[in-house]
């Protein structure tokens, strides 16, 4: 998954975190904000074995996860952050590489399909299979079960 703050400084620039990124108005942070109330280094947001943690860096008007003032919290997808006066959101996105086994396969084709199947088409195609299965069985089983009629038949006298 790959991990994006999107910051209202203003501009609502979206960054994407790899793997660790530190939020604050020193040019060596990966995430640089203009804004006084931030710190120089302000905050961290870094990815763990069980997920996105937030780290507040000894910050001066203090980081806030979901309107809490926190020196550590763990994201989820969609939190509402803030640094100092500064609103920001964390948003969670799957990348085409981590997309499920059929993404993966129409990921590595030279052609694209042109479209997908349509359930609904998909589900009438089989159904009328079914039924033409189901009358072609019937007629089978009755034109099997009559006995074929006698070329000469004796009438009594």
């Amino acid at each position: 998954m790959t991990a994006f703050l999107i910051v209202d400084d203003g501009g609502g620039k979206k960054h994407e975190i790899v793997g660790r990124a530190v939020v604050g108005r020193d040019a060596d942070c990966e995430i640089r904000v203009s804004s006084l109330s931030v710190s120089r280094k302000h905050a961290e947001i870094e990815e763990t074995a069980t997920g996105w943690l937030l780290k507040d860096l000894s910050s001066v008007n203090g980081t806030f996860h979901k309107g809490k003032q926190v020196k550590n919290a763990v994201l989820s997808a969609g939190d509402e952050l803030r640094f100092g006066d500064v609103r920001a959101a964390f948003r969670v996105e799957e990348t085409p590489s981590e997309a499920s086994g059929t993404g993966r396969l129409l990921q590595t084709l030279s052609v694209k399909p042109v479209r997908r199947a349509r359930p609904v088409a998909v589900l009438v195609v089989t159904l009328a299979g079914i039924a033409l299965l189901v009358a072609a069985t019937i007629w089978s089983k009755t034109c099997s079960g009559r006995k074929a009629p006698s070329a000469v038949t004796a009438l009594p006298r």
